[in-house]
């Protein structure tokens, strides 16, 4: 995207996904599906990004996450879609191993 061309957008992003496991740690999103798009994005206001994250339950984690963290100029329904099938074929996957 665009918005990844410029120097200062990509540190930014790469300050975010630095901060993204321990926020995930203190936070621990219940929601199934949850969208911070923008500003609301509680870890990288700034950066100009979307975060989607969905949470699935797994035998090997008590908090386990998949997500997609994007511009926020997206697809949202479609990607909202792919991460909540994404975590549901990841839970149902690990627990059946």
């Amino acid at each position: 995207q665009p918005e990844f061309l410029q120097v200062q957008a990509v540190h930014e992003v790469a300050q975010l996904l630095d901060k993204l496991e321990p926020w995930l740690r203190e936070v621990e999103p219940h929601e199934a599906l949850s969208v911070y798009i923008g500003q609301e994005n509680p870890i990288g206001k700034s950066s100009g990004c979307s975060m989607i994250i969905s949470r699935f339950s797994s035998p090997y984690s008590d908090n386990s996450y998949i997500g997609v963290l994007g511009p926020t100029r997206q697809s949202y329904r479609q990607v909202m879609h792919l991460v909540e099938y994404t975590g549901k074929t990841l839970e149902q996957a690990a627990w059946e191993s």
